[in-house]
């Protein structure tokens, strides 16, 4: 078995015969219960640009994450686009993916513990196993795969992260 390609490198192949893998119809309806857990978006897509509201350093971005934890979020979603180190390194495309999410979570677990939920990208990365590295070095407890990625990337990212750590479904 040949191994699966990164994110970006499934997109670029995928572009030329792009389709949605499913309807949406597919998906059957579901009750919806009266409580909802609620998780934010910390994400820096400024573009590199200082924007009221995009945090574009780790210190913004802690910043950012602590308030959405304190305002009552029970999870946070990171995702690093555009935001950089204090050396200015951008953390999705110049550290590995672990090490970058460490300079977040490090101080947000010193801070929280365990009273929120780490939802991480695993899109970034020069490889599959990197891309997938935060949630197999046990640091994401929601690892989010879009039905709009690339299914070549996708499939093989769901049955990784289902052997690494059985998971449920909701």
């Amino acid at each position: 078995m040949s191994t699966p390609p990164a994110l970006w490198d499934a997109a670029r192949d995928e572009m030329e015969a792009y389709a949605f893998v499913a309807d949406p119809s597919v998906q059957p309806p579901w009750e919806i219960p009266e409580s909802v857990a609620i998780n934010v978006a910390v994400a820096g897509r400024s573009g590199g640009a200082a924007v009221d509201g995009y945090p574009i350093d780790v210190e913004d971005y802690v910043q950012a994450a602590t308030e959405v934890i304190e305002a009552g979020a029970c999870g946070v979603h990171i995702d690093f686009t555009w935001v950089t180190d204090s050396h200015g390194r951008r953390l999705d495309k110049d550290l590995p993916p672990v090490e970058a999410y460490g300079l977040v979570l490090t101080p947000l677990r010193e801070r929280f513990g365990d009273g929120f939920v780490a939802n991480l990208n695993v899109l970034n990365g020069a490889t599959f196993e990197e891309c997938l590295s935060p949630a197999t070095a046990g640091l994401a407890e929601v690892a989010p795969c879009a039905a709009g990625h690339p299914e070549a990337f996708v499939l093989p990212a769901v049955r990784t992260l289902q052997d690494w750590r059985p998971v449920k479904s909701c």
